[in-house]
């Protein structure tokens, strides 16, 4: 596969604040769908516990994207709590804005860089980041980021997919066609083993009471794998970039469709997060 074409999977999208801008409404409705599957939402309510959210806490969420898990927990902070979200994307920022609005929410929203936080050190209570750090140049010095705004004894929290993790229930498929097929989009979603990279980034970093937990996206519409969260492109583009013939591919995709007429479409990735405490004395 060349690099240039896996710079142009759509999952890579979410590395360029330029490409994030020119598709702005099909990767807000891409957020919006992954946002509404049960695991990705059971992940969610994890890392409100991990990080101790409550009456008064100030969160930093980064890649905050279109606001979802902001306009989400923003009700638990209460009038002494503080939501800021940072997105490198502009065309994100005010989507997340725009609906905070409408929700009478008034959460910060700002554009940055997340390996340099626009934010004095110690500014908040915990840091929570997701399916971010798969796209930053080096996530070391995200993470140390991360740790510099927060308060020591703060949480730190991240949740990241392990593209390898990826898994399809295509009876009959010769498996050497997915795993071909899935190498390619992993190689082209970034980092694809972020993932399992977290726990040891967090140790590190020097970060306290480091813990790991493992999650499922599952999904058994294949609908809203091909088209809302852009499976099929991903398919074909990875056809493209050599990993299978064109006939492959397209076995592939009839497989898929196959198991969805029948009822009996599942596929699932594994979602990692882990989180670790700032040292009280730095």
């Amino acid at each position: 596969m060349t690099a240039q074409l896996a710079k142009e999977m759509p999952a890579g999208d979410f590395a360029s604040s330029d490409k994030i801008d020119e598709r702005v409404e099909a990767l807000v409705r891409f957020l919006d769908a992954l946002h509404q599957l049960p695991g990705i939402r059971s992940n969610h309510k994890r890392t409100i516990k991990l990080l101790g959210i409550e009456d008064g806490f100030h969160l930093l969420e980064l890649g905050c994207g279109a606001g979802n898990y902001s306009h989400d927990v923003f009700p638990l902070v209460g009038v002494g709590g503080r939501v800021v979200g940072l997105d490198q994307s502009q065309a994100f920022i005010d989507v997340a804005r725009k609906r905070a609005k409408e929700f009478g929410m008034p959460i910060e929203y700002v554009v940055g860089d997340v390996q340099a936080i626009p934010f004095p050190d110690g500014t908040f209570d915990g840091c929570r980041v997701e399916r971010v750090l798969q796209y930053v140049d080096d996530p070391r010095i995200a993470i140390a980021e991360m740790m510099r705004v927060t308060k020591p004894g703060g949480r730190i929290v991240a949740s990241e997919s392990d593209w390898d993790n990826t898994v399809c229930d295509l009876p009959g498929l010769d498996r050497a066609i997915w795993r071909r097929a899935n190498d390619a989009i992993s190689d082209g979603s970034g980092n694809g083993w972020m993932g399992r990279e977290l726990r040891r980034f967090f140790l590190d970093a020097g970060l306290e009471d480091v813990r790991c937990e493992g999650a499922m996206a599952v999904i058994d519409d294949a609908c809203l794998l091909l088209d809302d969260l852009g499976g099929r492109i991903e398919f074909e583009r990875s056809g493209e970039a050599g990993a299978n013939s064109a006939k492959d591919t397209a076995l592939l995709l009839a497989h898929i469709d196959e198991a969805a007429r029948k009822d009996r479409f599942f596929w699932a990735m594994s979602i990692f997060t882990v989180s670790g405490r700032v040292p009280s004395a730095r």
